[in-house]
């Protein structure tokens, strides 16, 4: 069977080429050459909570569609916010490689630090405060959320 090139647009909109190969499976034949390169601020990214939000929302294409998708279930999820940050942290515990990223001194921390990864417990000092900082910010964005529907609803 000839391979047969084909275009779409990827998830960022550019047009991206590939071909279906001799099992006819399409493969990606070569990223695009015209992908705009945004430049990020790394001291903002570090510091800044909604410049950081903004990136990775759009790094993972997170849009308004999906603020309404959450915002509309977020009474319900909000009493399993400890819960959501325990799944959360027992897949990152999974692999050893998100697990040693634990390992190490995080901002603000200022309790005593285990830095072996077989000696890193999830009831650790160090897990509770990410934990206890991820529900944080879960319940930050759950209100970021609601204050702009509610700013959208009067501009209206």
């Amino acid at each position: 069977m000839p391979a047969v090139e084909r275009t779409h647009k990827n998830s960022l909109g550019h047009d991206q080429a590939t071909c279906d190969n001799d099992s006819g499976n399409p493969t990606k034949v070569a990223a695009s050459k015209d992908v705009k390169m945004d430049h990020l601020d790394r001291a903002l990214l570090h510091t800044d909570p909604v410049y950081r939000y903004n990136y990775v929302a759009k790094f993972v294409d997170f849009s308004d569609k999906d603020v309404q998708a959450i915002k509309s279930v977020s009474e319900r999820l909000a009493p399993l916010g400890g819960v959501i940050v325990d799944t959360v942290y027992d897949k990152l515990r999974a692999f050893d490689i998100t697990w040693e990223s634990m390992a190490k001194r995080h901002e603000g921390y200022a309790g005593e630090v285990v830095e072996k990864v077989q000696d890193l417990k999830v009831d650790s000092s160090q897990i509770k405060y990410r934990k206890d900082m991820l529900t944080q910010v879960g319940r930050h964005r759950i209100f970021i959320f609601e204050r702009k529907l509610a700013l959208e609803i009067e501009n209206r």
